[in-house]
Order: C-alpha cells, then sequence, then structure tokens
C-alpha cells in the first residue's frame, strides 16, 4: 500500500509541476452538443447511414472521447457501461466471464464486429471477450441491443457490437498509450496511420498482461483451504467427500492473463484489405473452488482468432455493390490445461478447431433522398473440429483428425484377467454450409415519419431454412423528440460446441473386471435453432439540448431452448454410465424489462463541462416457469465525466442487485453490490504537433468485496465467485 501512496504523489506532483503550461490546441471532451450528438452517422442498424435518432433499432454509442475519457480499453469494460449488459467476471472457466444481455446469457449469442466485418467466432465457438478485443483506438462503437438475423443471419440473437476504427486520412498519426499497474499490470496500445483519401494503411495493436491478484490475501474465507492445506502440503479435496484429501504437487499461486489485439488495414481506391488476430490466456482454476482445483501458472485456457477480409465497392450515382470475401479461423491452443477433480488432479487437456469462409454481395439502390433498397446474398463454408473430451496429452495438430489415436482418460489399463480396456476417443470433424439472401426497404413516408423492413432466408445444411423479419418504425415530430417501434426475430444455430460437445471420464469397477462411470456430457447432432422474438418501444426527448431523456421497453419470447437434459443408466462404449447429460431443445423463456435514462451535458463558464448520466434497468422473465439466471432485476448504472482545460475525471458506478445461478440443483445468489471505477486524465503538453497526457486508471475504487454467481453448475465452482479488489494503473499517452 505504501508503494501505491508513493506512486500517487509522484504522479500528481508531476501534475502540479506542469499545471502552468499552456495550451493552444485542447481537443475539447464536450465539444458537441447532445443534439449534435443525436445527429452522429451510424451504419450498424441498417447497414446504411442513419442519424442515430432515427436509426431502426435500440442502439448505444460511445465516440471516442468518451471512451478515452473513461479510460476503457478492453470490449468488456465498454459493455458493462451498457444498460440492460450484464457480466459475471471471471466466472466461467472456459469463457472467463459470462454475459447477459437483457436476461438472456450466453457469449455465443451476440455478434463482434470492426467496421462491419465479424471477428467474433462464426460457429458459436465458446471463446473469450476481454482484453483481447480492443477499443483504445477506436472512432466510436456502435451497440445494438435485440435480435439482428434479418440482416446479419444466424447468431445475431442478443445484438450486435461493431468497433468502428477510424479511416486513415492524414500524411502521418501515431499514438502510443503505456500503462502499468498493481499485479504488474502491462497495457500496451499502439495505433499507426499514413495515407490519404486515395490510399492508406493502419497498424492497430494492443499486449495486456498481468499477474492479477493473489485472492487468498482479499477473499481470505474463500480461500481458506488454499491458505490451510494447499500452500501447505499440496492436498486437494473430493467435492462429496468432506473427510477425504489427499497430495497433489505443490506449486506456488498464479493467475496470469495474457492478451493482445493486432489489426491491419490497407486501402487502395475502392479495395480494402484488412486482418485482425485476437487472443487471450486466462487461469482455468479461476472462480472454482481451491479445494478441488490447482491455482497453477500453466493452467491456463488460451483461444486464438484470425480474421481475413478482402472488400471492393463499386459506386454509381444511385447504386452500389459491394463485395466482401473473409476467411476466419478460432482455435482452443492445444495447449489449453486444467488441472482439477475432474481431471483426477492431472493435467487435463482440450482442442478445437473452427475455419470459416464467406462471400457476400450487397446491392444498394437509392430510389431518392427518401428511399433505400438493400438487397444481399451469402454464402458460408464451416469445417470444424467440435471440442474433444479431455484429452491426456495436447492434441497432434500434425496429425488428420481422423488419424488421431488418444484413449478416454482412465481406460490406459488392464482389468484382472489380463483385458486390455482402453478405449479410443471420438473426434468430430464437421463441415456444412450456409446460404443467405436478405432485403430491406427503408423509406421517409413523411417528413417526420421513418419506416424500416425487411426479411431474410437462411438455407443451412445442417438444419434446414430459416426466415427472420423485421420492421421498425420512427417517429420524430422534432429533433428533440423521437418515439420507435420496433419488431424483430432472430435464429440462434446450434453451435457445433453445443451438438458436438462431450466429456467426462471412466475408472475401474470395484472388482476389477471392467470399466464404470459416474457423469458424461454426450452429444445431440439433431439440436435445432432456438428462436426469438422481440417487441420494444423506445421514447427519447432532448430538454433544452442539454438534457436527454430515454425510455425503452421491450419483450422478448425464445423457443426451441437448448437446456441441459439429465438422464439415467444410459450406455457409452459398452459401459454403463450413472449419470448422463446432453443439450437438447427443451422449453421456453420470456424476458421483458426497461430501462430509463438522463444524460446532461453542461458548460460552466468557457472552462468547465460536466456530464452526469444515469440509468436504470429492470430485467424479468422465466425459464420454464423458473426464475431467470445469470441477470440482476434491478441494475442502475450512473457517473459523473467532467472536463476543464487540462483535466478530465470520470467517475461511474454500477449498483446491481442480486444475480442467481443453480449449482447442482440448488439456487444461490450473490448479495446486491454498488461498484465505482474511476478515471483521472491530465494533459500537461497539448499542440499542433503533439499531445501528451497522463492517465490513472482505478478499479473498484472503494476496495468493496464483492461476488459475482458462477455460469457453471459444477459441484467444484464457487457458490459465489470472489471479485477482484481495488486495481491502480497509471498509463502516459502521447499523439503525434
Amino acid at each position: 500500500m505504501k508503494n501505491i501512496l508513493y506512486s500517487i504523489i509522484l504522479l500528481f506532483g508531476a501534475l502540479s509541476a506542469t499545471a502552468q503550461s499552456d495550451s493552444t490546441n485542447y481537443e475539447d471532451f464536450f465539444e458537441n452538443s447532445l443534439e449534435d450528438f443525436l445527429q452522429i452517422q451510424v451504419t450498424t442498424a441498417s447497414k446504411s447511414g442513419d442519424k442515430l435518432s432515427h436509426a431502426p433499432a435500440t442502439i448505444y454509442v460511445l465516440t471516442k472521447e468518451k471512451i478515452q475519457l473513461r479510460g476503457y480499453h478492453s470490449l468488456s469494460d465498454l459493455l458493462e457501461s451498457i444498460p440492460g449488459v450484464e457480466i459475471q467476471r471471471k466466472s466461467n472457466t472456459e469463457t472467463f466471464h459470462a454475459y447477459s444481455i437483457r436476461g438472456i446469457p450466453g457469449i455465443e449469442k451476440f455478434i463482434i464486429m470492426q467496421n462491419g466485418i465479424r471477428i467474433s467466432s462464426r460457429l458459436g465457438t465458446p471463446h473469450q471477450v476481454d482484453h483481447n478485443f480492443s477499443v483504445v483506438n477506436a472512432e466510436r462503437v456502435e451497440v445494438i441491443l435485440g435480435p439482428a438475423s434479418a440482416l446479419y443471419g444466424v447468431d445475431a440473437f442478443t445484438g450486435i457490437i461493431n468497433i468502428i476504427q477510424p479511416i486513415q486520412k492524414d500524411k502521418l498519426t501515431l499514438n502510443a498509450n503505456l500503462n502499468y499497474g498493481q499485479y504488474n499490470t502491462k497495457d500496451l496500445n499502439i495505433y499507426a496511420g499514413i495515407g490519404n483519401e486515395e490510399v492508406s494503411y493502419q497498424l492497430n495493436a494492443s499486449i495486456y498482461t498481468s499477474d492479477e491478484p493473489f485472492m487468498p490475501d482479499f477473499h481470505e474465507e474463500e480461500y481458506t483451504w488454499y491458505t490451510s492445506n494447499y500452500s501447505k502440503d499440496g492436498s486437494v479435496g473430493l467435492p462429496f467427500d468432506s473427510t477425504v484429501s489427499f497430495p497433489v504437487e505443490l506449486k506456488p499461486y498464479e493467475t496470469p492473463t495474457t492478451a493482445y489485439n493486432i489489426s491491419n488495414n490497407i486501402k487502395f481506391k475502392a479495395f480494402e484489405i484488412g486482418n485482425v488476430i485476437n487472443f487471450q490466456s486466462t487461469n482455468t482454476s479461476l472462480g472454482v473452488n481451491p479445494k478441488f482445483s490447482v491455482y497453477r501458472g500453466d493452467a491456463l485456457r488460451s483461444y486464438f482468432g484470425s480474421t481475413s477480409f478482402i472488400s471492393h465497392q463499386l459506386e454509381k450515382d444511385k447504386w452500389s455493390l459491394k463485395s466482401i470475401f473473409s476467411h476466419q479461423y478460432y482455435e482452443l491452443k492445444p495447449e489449453s490445461k486444467f488441472i482439477n477433480f475432474y481431471s483426477s488432479y492431472s493435467d487435463g487437456y482440450k482442442f478445437s478447431g473452427d475455419n470459416a469462409f464467406k462471400l457476400e454481395e450487397q446491392f444498394t439502390y437509392d430510389f431518392s433522398e427518401k428511399t433505400n433498397l438493400i438487397i444481399g446474398a451469402t454464402a458460408e463454408h464451416f469445417d470444424a473440429i467440435a471440442s474433444t473430451s479431455d484429452l491426456p496429452a495436447p492434441y497432434n495438430k500434425s496429425i488428420d483428425v481422423d488419424e488421431q489415436q488418444v484413449e478416454y482418460i482412465g481406460t490406459n489399463i488392464i482389468d484382472k484377467f489380463g483385458n486390455d480396456l482402453t478405449i479410443y476417443q471420438d473426434f468430430f470433424h464437421i463441415k456444412y454450409q450456409n446460404y443467405g439472401s436478405y432485403i430491406q426497404l427503408k423509406t421517409n413516408i413523411k417528413e417526420q415519419l421513418f419506416f424500416t423492413i425487411g426479411g431474410r432466408y437462411d438455407y443451412n445444411s445442417r438444419y434446414g431454412g430459416t426466415i427472420n423479419p423485421r420492421v421498425g418504425i420512427v417517429y420524430a415530430p422534432s429533433e428533440k423528440l423521437q418515439i420507435k417501434a420496433l419488431y424483430s426475430t432472430a435464429t440462434l444455430s446450434p453451435s457445433v460446441y453445443k451438438s458436438y460437445k462431450h466429456f467426462g471420464s471412466f475408472r475401474m469397477n470395484s472388482d476389477s473386471t471392467g470399466l464404470t462411470s459416474g457423469f458424461w456430457h454426450l452429444t445431440n447432432p439433431d439440436l435445432k435453432p432456438e428462436k426469438l422474438s422481440t417487441q420494444e418501444v423506445s421514447i427519447n426527448y432532448l430538454v433544452h439540448k442539454t438534457i436527454q431523456l430515454t425510455a425503452n421497453v421491450y419483450y422478448n419470447q425464445i423457443k426451441n431452448l437448448i437446456v441441459n437434459d439429465i438422464t439415467f443408466g444410459e450406455t457409452f462404449k459398452g459401459v454403463v454410465i450413472d449419470v448422463v447429460e446432453r443439450n437438447i431443445n427443451k422449453g421456453s423463456a420470456n424476458t421483458y424489462g426497461a430501462s430509463f435514462s438522463a444524460v446532461g451535458n453542461f458548460k460552466i463558464g468557457e472552462k468547465h463541462n460536466i456530464s452526469p448520466y444515469i440509468n436504470y434497468s429492470y430485467t424479468d422473465g422465466d425459464i420454464d416457469g423458473e426464475a431467470l439466471l445469470f441477470s440482476a432485476k434491478n441494475t442502475i448504472k450512473s457517473g459523473l465525466d467532467y472536463s476543464s482545460k487540462r483535466l478530465c475525471i470520470s467517475l461511474e458506478s454500477i449498483s446491481r442487485s442480486s444475480s442467481s445461478t443453480i449449482v447442482e440443483g440448488e439456487t444461490y445468489s450473490n448479495p446486491s453490490y454498488v461498484l465505482f471505477n474511476s478515471n483521472i486524465q491530465y494533459k500537461p503538453i497539448v499542440n499542433k504537433k503533439y499531445n501528451l497526457a497522463l492517465n490513472l486508471k482505478i478499479n473498484n475504487l472503494t476496495n468493496l468485496k464483492y461476488y459475482n454467481v458462477p455460469n457453471e453448475s459444477s459441484l467444484i465452482t464457487f457458490k459465489n465467485t470472489p471479485q477482484d479488489p481495488i486495481k491502480l494503473v497509471f498509463g502516459v499517452v502521447l499523439s503525434i
């Protein structure tokens, strides 16, 4: 703590020493009024330009000024500020954080794009959404809540996030954002761009590493077993017998996080070529009770994704044709492993790999300034190796999937009669295609009435055809008042992961004459898509150009819900399994809610600006008559952004009521909490050649001890997942 205080004193001493420096070109964070903000052109809602106030969707936009002022670096930080989005941090060993949007959980249910190109997994493969998706140098981020399959196809289920990177039109631009903080946290971000209106090149790179907090020091009770047992003799336990413990290899507590995000973009007249790479590696024990898992530095789950594309835009007076070809590869790295009760405290490995190819043609015709027609078609080919069962050694990528000879854990044994009981694993190599076509008509019927109608048809070689319509009406009697009525549907394809994942273990039976097993999760290749329909109404009103009031209500209905089903006494590989779990289509879910927000933007004299904001969200519903999981009923997100000539301060809070989860048939809820974060930025040097800024980001400002709920139904997880203590990160930003 002394080192922290000393660092703060040094920082603010430096600020004071430079406070007299003059500025001739200060970039005001509040340059635009709220009225100007509502005129921002957004592209995600209809694949063509719309004023934010007229876009046929519930859409939130964070500009680069707000992103910088609040110190958002990762996409997870930004999304947590959006009404209706809830994040259970460090609560899932596969995806690290767990996301819910309007009461519907699932990281595979929303799409992440960069400049309109999808960069999240196209096959719904679990992956992480955190520092591997950087927003540091984004021009803006557009977040749409609600289904969008009418334009974007299957999987645009609960929302779309579009990270808009800047278009380089200057000769040379360089930005460096360098940060260091507690827990040996390093966060480096670099942007470089050069070009003009016809030719340009951009590079955007972010690297994040952190040792992460030593949680036994902050959450003593939850980590009692680690402190009293494992750290002394290396002993671990069994979840079904509290009296039994046995020793494993003793190693230091380590939970490192590593992430990077690199994008390259080249534009030459009508052509554009780009590539986006993202990677994140996190510890597989986080969120797991240390009695049943080993917190070692090599127990990591690592995801790698790469998206490459080439596009061409042909434009004439009234029409345009855009062609895009893209390839995406996502991989759960072979060296990913876990060490817990399910692997008998030995090294357990997994692997999955996805290839996706997509060709899209989009034709746009402008009948007039008021009427616009879009017609598009897509063809996609998918080639996936489904998530493997638990492997005793890393998957060998140099050998074809059909030639893998790996036994199921626990079968490499000989019974008392000398019989070899080895059972070799099933590996699922899945290939399929998806063909889609869509149409959308957008027109300004009257000066104050905007109408959007469209729909999309997709045919998938795995599960057949789906249709998703969409209707949007925006009534804007003035620039101050807009009323939106929206209806849309979406389809969530049954991912290869959900259809073909299988895991479990075998063991010798009690008389050493064969194998037995207590649990397996088995495949179900016959899953059908989930269906979502949404109706919503929103009202936006601008008061005296300085206060914006917004209200939104929605109702979601999901059919063909994919859930886990339990059966008993089935046979797998000739062995009777006590409990079998598999995904099936069963039942329905309903979620409904409302949000109310107020945003102010005030100038005090010529040198001071303040922007207070508050949003209240209500979320409720049921899953087959049972309460919603992973979703707080009441959430308040509020804050205050302040800017003077050189100093910017942001303070934000998240107040969340309890969320619930079910672990082994029992319902658990986390306590409600109020969390504060802040960001301070000071600019000692600002001129025409370069800008220099000093930054201090503080997460969990009050050092609150709080909890999220786990996103897994497991014997070994925490019933409430401990969250991080206070974290201070210092930064220097240089722009040329």
